[in-house]
């Protein structure tokens, strides 16, 4: 029966950016946690976003019989709805004094942002396990105003997600020897705005083990899941921390037959490394210990392979890209519709002048290593800018009536980007439209998003899209060190560099070639 249940807890999105966790995989984050629990005779546990009750459920399950008759459950949730079945699910499995409260976690009094100590004025409960799933949701769908309040509240910066303030929150709630299990994005491993949760989990708690599920589909969330454990000593202790990584082979080099073995029961082993077969498909294990980058950048899964290589790399490198281009993205509208369309469908004198329409390069060009033809991009923009002393400067629309005339049109939906004109700028720019005295420039060019390195030189005027980064010389450096970068860039070296330090990966293999990697990437000497 209890299993039956289980099973139904699953694949239902909940609302706020949190959803479900499937019973196994609940089952599976239950099984972390347990190797470290507190010698207690009573344990309190505590799921702070807790849905219809599935993470409690399966940490209950999971503990001995003994231990299951003393311990006191409590569980928050926005949703009385779902509290009212987080209760009944509990009740099933023989639970019915479960303390499930119909409240935001976040906006209980006590919170400190930073991890002192426990403390607990109010209704929060001292926990000697902390289970969660708590929802994710970023900046742009929480709004600049509650984006900016748990910044402030919680010591965040840059792009704030609403998981990152839940994880300094609940760990708050730990009793001293107590236990977190995570189920979290796994975009924190890797990106600049997970700093913030990167240093606090690393520095204030003692981490045992992470492991980046990618792209194994175990989630029904569009997020890439990860797993991580710590616990709250006095003193955290530096010892090593375990870092697994499960990402899918692609098809070219799968392994044929798949085996029996549920995916989840090879990663539960955590012993398997290489390409493996699983009943779900084929997958690539990984694992090492966790490193920390001196510079606050990603979490690095190495071992003594992947650190024998870097130290030959180290060996061999005089500088990084960065020292000597700037890497920037392309423009951003914020209103490509608007700014990015077929313009010859338009009647020629509905046609915004030409002198404001300029080649586009965006992810879809089919450019080769070094292009020297605008006619390979087939899109235009519409750019209201020129440069003026070396500095960009507005054009006066007035002087161009078709273009005027084009955009009076649009004005409703231009000027609703508030933003803009809060930054003091015309309802007619363009929200991040770069210097265009670097257009003309030679420059490099590579999709932000792509399965393998893929850079070009362009050598024409056209203007860089924002599903586009690019690379400009700093001043004073000569062009031809262009070249050099170009070959390393589109180097095998580079991707497994890329795989070993940075490994932003999305579904299906995709890399994120972002400002932050690539202006890290290694020179030879």
């Amino acid at each position: 029966m209890v299993e039956s249940r289980l099973s139904q807890l699953t694949d239902k999105t909940k609302q706020h950016g949190v959803h479900y966790t499937p019973a196994p995989l609940a089952n599976f984050l239950a099984n972390q946690i347990l190797p470290f629990l507190p010698s207690k005779k009573s344990l309190v546990i505590l799921d702070p976003a807790c849905g219809d009750g599935s993470l409690l459920v399966s940490m209950c399950l999971s503990l001995s019989k003994t231990q299951r008759k003393n311990v006191r459950l409590v569980g928050f949730e926005r949703d009385p709805a779902e509290c009212e079945r987080a209760r009944a699910n509990l009740t099933e499995i023989g639970v019915h004094n479960a303390d499930i409260r119909s409240e935001d976690f976040l906006d209980q009094d006590g919170f400190s942002g930073c991890h002192s100590a426990p403390l607990f004025p109010c209704k929060l409960p001292v926990a000697d396990i902390v289970i969660s799933n708590p929802p994710y949701v970023r900046t742009q769908v929480m709004g600049a105003k509650k984006s900016k309040e748990l910044a402030k509240r919680f010591g965040l910066s840059g792009r704030v997600d609403l998981y990152h303030a839940f994880t300094i929150a609940m760990s708050e709630c730990l009793d001293e020897g107590g236990v977190l299990g995570l189920l979290t994005s796994n975009r924190f491993i890797s990106i600049r705005s997970g700093e913030k949760m990167r240093d606090f989990l690393g520095n204030r708690l003692n981490m045992k083990s992470v492991i980046d599920l990618g792209d194994t589909k175990l989630f029904g969330a569009a997020v890439l899941p990860a797993i991580v454990v710590c616990t709250n000593e006095e003193s955290p202790k530096k010892s090593s921390c375990i870092f697994d990584r499960v990402y899918e082979v692609r098809s070219e080099t799968k392994v044929p037959n798949r085996s029996r073995r549920s995916l989840l029961s090879v990663i539960q082993k955590r012993s398997s490394k290489g390409v493996i077969n699983t009943s779900e498909g084929t997958f690539k294990f990984e694992r090492g210990e966790l490193h920390s980058s001196d510079d606050g950048g990603p979490w690095i899964l190495l071992n003594k392979a992947s650190k024998r290589w870097l130290k030959q790399i180290a060996e061999n490198t005089s500088g990084v890209f960065g020292d000597i281009v700037d890497v920037k993205v392309g423009v951003k509208t914020t209103a490509d519709k608007i700014f990015i369309r077929d313009w010859d469908a338009l009647p020629p004198d509905s046609r915004p002048e030409s002198k404001l329409l300029f080649s586009l390069i965006t992810h879809h060009a089919k450019a080769n290593l070094i292009c020297h033809e605008k006619k390979l991009y087939d899109r235009k923009i519409l750019y209201p800018y020129k440069t003026e002393h070396g500095k960009k400067k507005l054009l006066d629309i007035n002087q161009f009536p078709k273009a005027k005339e084009y955009l009076s049109q649009n004005k409703e939906k231009l000027s609703s980007r508030t933003y803009v004109l809060e930054a003091g700028r015309r309802w007619y720019e363009i929200w991040v439209p770069q210097n265009p005295a670097q257009w003309s420039k030679p420059k490099i060019v590579f999709p932000d998003i792509s399965e393998f390195p893929r850079f070009w030189l362009d050598l024409t005027d056209a203007i860089v899209n924002g599903d586009c980064y690019w690379m400009s010389m700093k001043e004073g450096v000569e062009t031809d060190w262009l070249y050099l970068i170009l070959a390393v860039a589109n180097s095998t070296l580079i991707e497994k560099y890329y795989d070993t330090i940075f490994h932003n990966k999305l579904y299906a293999g995709r890399r994120r070639f972002m400002t932050q990697y690539v202006k890290k990437f290694p020179l030879p000497r």
